[in-house]
């Protein structure tokens, strides 16, 4: 169900239907958990639940942390460095995070011990990831391919749309 809820209704609401309304229900829109992060595309939650997010920068900036942990108690933490302009993130199916960097046009693969490690490179502008069912990884570039990574770190050309600077962050 989706409805607007006027602001004077936080944080209760009553939903009324044929005349009768109900009791009051207990509301949360959102709380802030995070700030002066700067995700570029989707963050993505670990099989604890603990979430992961992107500080980018401006393209070509090397930043001191490139992507934070955010843990189930709300406590934020640096996960990984020296990733430049990181953008997209995915957990894969080895249980190691992956992450694209736009500037470089690669894809990195960070263990739970924080290695990093280069899974392939020479993909544009590099931004979105996602894996198929098959544990199989693709990257979204914003000159408009699609790179599917073999398992030997290979890209090879998918499919190709037209360019974006958004559609590509799967």
């Amino acid at each position: 169900i989706t409805t607007v809820v006027p602001a004077e209704a936080m944080p209760e609401v009553r939903v009324e239907r044929d005349g009768v309304s109900s009791g009051a229900h207990a509301i949360s829109l959102a709380n802030r958990i995070a700030d002066e992060l700067q995700p570029v595309a989707n963050p993505v939650f670990d099989p604890e639940g603990n979430l992961y997010v992107t500080f980018s920068g401006s393209r070509g900036e090397k930043v001191p942390v490139s992507v934070y942990c955010i843990d189930r108690d709300d406590m934020v933490e640096p996960f990984v460095s020296d990733i430049l302009n990181p953008t997209g993130l995915a957990w894969g199916p080895d249980d190691c995070l992956y992450v694209s960097s736009r500037e470089e046009g690669a894809v990195y693969r960070v263990s739970s011990g924080r290695d990093v490690d280069l899974v392939a490179d020479e993909l544009g502008t590099a931004t979105g990831l996602a894996f198929d069912s098959e544990g199989i990884l693709y990257v979204g570039d914003r000159r408009g391919t699609i790179f599917r990574i073999e398992r030997n770190g290979e890209p090879r050309s998918f499919v190709h749309l037209e360019p974006s600077v958004a559609a590509y962050h799967m």
